[in-house]
């Protein structure tokens, strides 16, 4: 019956392991930094870039938390990447801003999703794929907003860029 079905879900569901906080905000450190690496920046980039992952990963799970879709987190995460790699840029901490924000919004992209779709093109469900890749377009379209919001607030108020 349906009291039972949700009782097992539930359960399952409790007994589910969570990944603590903690490792998640370091893979998000290490994942940035080491994009920044292999995109050609330095170490100071890499540095700067674990700082924006660190934001990234701060902010997308309490904007999921709060019920916000796929579209707005990935643009709060966008703007968050522009506006701290052009912080600590314009402070002298990162180098290249561009490779910075490139190892940074990586991790939000959405590899796994363009992933999915091509799968399901491939075995013939049309719209299946179809949607995927709809939410891998908003994804990298809300990213790029974010970003580019952010980079032209810190051209207009500060004039670094």
């Amino acid at each position: 019956d349906l009291d039972r079905a949700a009782e097992a879900l539930a359960e399952t569901v409790g007994r589910t392991p969570h990944t603590p906080v903690a490792v998640e905000l370091a893979a998000y450190v290490l994942l940035t930094s080491a994009f920044c690496l292999l995109f050609g920046g330095t170490a100071r980039d890499a540095f700067c870039g674990g700082v924006c992952g660190l934001a990234v990963g701060l902010v997308v799970p309490f904007l999921t938390r709060l019920g916000t879709n796929l579209f707005f987190k990935a643009m709060v995460g966008g703007f968050c990447c522009g506006l701290l790699a052009a912080g600590l840029t314009d402070l002298g901490v990162g180098e290249h801003i561009d490779l910075i924000i490139t190892g940074a919004i990586m991790a939000q992209a959405p590899g796994l999703v363009i992933t999915n779709f091509m799968r399901d093109v491939m075995a013939g469900d049309m719209m299946s794929g179809l949607v995927k890749l709809a939410e891998a377009l908003l994804t990298g379209a809300g990213i790029a907003l974010g970003t580019g919001v952010a980079l032209s607030l810190v051209n207009a108020v500060w004039g670094v860029l």
